[in-house]
C-alpha cells in the first residue's frame, strides 16, 4: 500500500456506530513485505510447535494448508489493527459450529477449524493472541474475544508494524452498497435492508469498487492531529449509504478515514501523493439542486440572504423545510436564536418562500434526500472522471479533497458534472489550510 501512515485510527464517525470491541474482520492481509516475512515465520513456529507438541507429524493436505495459512495471516492482521487502533485491541469472535463454515457467513478459509487455530495461537509458549471462550446462558450469551498476545505485542514494538503494513482483500468487505429503510417511530435511523438485485444497484455497486481499488494504491499520508490522535491510513474502503429504502434517496459515502476528520485537519495535516491538499466545496450546493429540480434558473445573490433575516438562521430552516417529510410549525432546534423576538416561524417561513418561490413547494415533501442522492451522483461522476485523468480526490459529502496542484483541473470537472445532473450551474469555493504560505490557485 502507498503512503507511510502516521497515525491511529479515530473512531468511526457514520451512522453505523460500533461497540467497543469489534467484529474480527477476516479481510486484512500483510502489505508491506516486513509483515508478509513475519506472518510466514510465525506460520513455521506453529508447524514446529505442532510437531514438538506431537499434534501433527506431517504438514497439511495443499488445500487445508492454504486455508490455514489465509486464516492465521487473517487473524494476525486483524488483532495488529486492533492492538494500534483506540479500542483497547478486543475483537469478538464466533466459535458457534453453526456459523462457521456456513455460505454467506465470511470467507472459506474461516471454517470450523477456527476455534483450533486461535487456541494453537494462544499457547503460552508461543504468545500470539490471548482469547477469552464466550460462554452461553439462558439470559444472553458472550461471544468470545481475542486480542494480541505477549509475544505478538512484543514483535508489534521492536518492528515498529503500523497501519501502513496493513492492507485489504476488497472481496471480502462486504457489499459496499447499504440500504436503510424508512425511519421507525422514535428511531435515529431506518433498519438495514437488502439492496435489490440488478440496475441499478449493481451499477453503484460497480462504481464504489472502482473507487476503492483505485484509493487501496492511493499515497496519502496524514500527520500527528492537533488533538493528539493518529489517522488509520489503512481505513480508506468506502461505502455508499442510501435511505428511506430507495436507492434514489441518499447516496453519501461514509467509511474511510478522511471522512471521520474535522475539516480543518484534513487541509493542515492530510497529503496526497506527498502534496498538500485543497478542498472544493459545493456552496448553497441543496438549494441550487432544488431549483435544477423544479426547472428554474438560480435566481442571482447570495441565496440565504432573505431580507433582513440572519444568514445562518436561513440557512438552518432552509435545510429543515427541505428534509422536513411535513410542514413545519416552529423553529428547528438551535435556529431560534438566530431570529429577533419579533420574527414568529411562520412569519420567517413566508419570507424565505416568497424568496424562493419557484420551489417553496418542495418545502414539507421530504426532497432532501433526493436533493442529497442528486449531490452524490455529481460527487461520483466527477471522482470517477479524475481517476481516469490519474488524480485522486477524496469525497467529503459535498466536497472533494485533491492536491494542491490539481485544484483547478478537479474544480472544472466538478462545475461541468454539476450542470450535467443537476441541470444548474454550481458554484465551488475552494480552501486550503489557514497556515499555508502560498497562494490558492486562480
Amino acid at each position: 500500500m502507498a503512503g507511510k501512515v502516521s497515525g491511529r485510527r479515530n473512531e468511526e464517525v457514520d451512522e453505523d456506530d460500533e461497540p467497543k470491541e469489534r467484529l474480527f474482520d477476516p479481510s486484512r492481509l500483510p502489505a508491506s513485505s516486513e509483515l508478509q516475512l513475519y506472518i510466514a515465520n510465525q506460520l513455521e513456529r506453529l508447524f514446529e510447535f505442532e510437531v514438538r507438541t506431537k499434534r501433527r507429524v506431517r504438514r497439511r493436505k495443499p488445500d487445508d494448508q492454504k486455508r490455514f495459512e489465509l486464516a492465521v495471516s487473517a487473524i494476525l492482521c486483524d488483532v495488529i489493527h486492533a492492538h494500534l487502533d483506540d479500542r483497547g485491541g478486543w475483537l469478538y469472535a464466533s466459535f458457534s459450529n453453526a456459523m462457521l463454515g456456513r455460505a454467506g457467513h465470511g470467507p472459506d478459509f474461516i471454517t470450523e477449524t477456527f476455534p483450533g487455530i486461535v487456541r494453537l495461537m494462544s499457547e503460552g509458549a508461543l504468545g500470539l493472541l490471548e482469547f477469552k471462550l464466550g460462554v452461553y446462558s439462558p439470559f444472553g450469551g458472550r461471544c468470545t474475544t481475542l486480542r494480541a498476545g505477549k509475544s505478538l505485542r512484543s514483535a508489534i514494538r521492536k518492528q515498529g508494524f503500523h497501519f501502513g503494513d496493513l492492507g485489504c482483500d476488497l472481496s471480502l468487505r462486504g457489499d459496499p452498497i447499504r440500504l436503510r429503510g424508512p425511519k421507525g417511530e422514535g428511531k435515529k435511523r431506518g433498519d438495514v435492508m437488502t439492496a435489490p438485485s440488478g440496475e441499478p444497484t449493481d451499477g453503484f455497486r460497480r462504481e464504489v469498487d472502482q473507487l476503492n481499488h483505485w484509493y487501496a494504491k492511493a499515497d496519502l499520508g496524514c500527520d500527528l492531529l492537533p488533538d493528539g490522535r493518529r489517522c488509520d491510513l489503512s481505513s480508506r474502503y468506502l461505502r455508499r449509504h442510501f435511505n428511506n429504502g430507495r436507492l434514489d434517496h441518499g447516496g453519501r459515502f461514509f467509511g474511510a478515514f478522511w471522512l471521520e476528520m474535522k475539516a480543518a485537519y484534513r487541509l493542515q495535516c492530510l497529503t496526497i501523493n506527498s502534496e498538500c491538499v485543497v478542498s472544493l466545496d459545493f456552496s448553497q450546493c441543496a438549494i441550487r439542486i432544488a431549483y435544477g429540480h423544479a426547472g428554474v434558473p438560480v435566481p442571482d445573490g447570495d441565496l440565504y440572504g432573505v431580507g433582513d433575516l440572519n444568514r445562518d438562521g436561513v440557512k438552518k430552516v432552509m435545510n429543515a423545510l427541505l428534509h422536513s417529510s411535513k410542514a413545519l410549525s416552529r423553529f428547528p432546534r438551535d435556529t431560534r436564536p438566530h431570529f429577533g423576538d419579533g420574527v414568529r416561524f411562520d412569519q420567517a417561513v413566508r419570507f424565505i418562500a416568497a424568496r424562493h418561490s419557484p420551489i417553496a413547494h418542495l418545502f414539507g415533501t421530504g426532497f432532501g434526500m433526493a436533493g442529497f442522492f442528486i449531490e452524490s451522483q455529481v460527487i461520483v461522476k466527477s471522482l470517477l472522471e479524475l481517476m481516469e485523468m490519474g488524480i485522486t480526490a477524496l469525497p467529503v459529502h459535498d466536497c472533494v479533497v485533491v492536491p494542491r496542484s490539481a485544484a483547478l483541473t478537479a474544480r472544472d470537472v466538478l462545475l461541468n458534472s454539476f450542470r450535467k445532473i443537476a441541470g444548474v450551474m454550481g458554484e465551488v469555493e475552494m480552501e486550503q489550510d489557514k497556515f499555508a504560505s502560498t497562494p490558492l490557485p486562480r
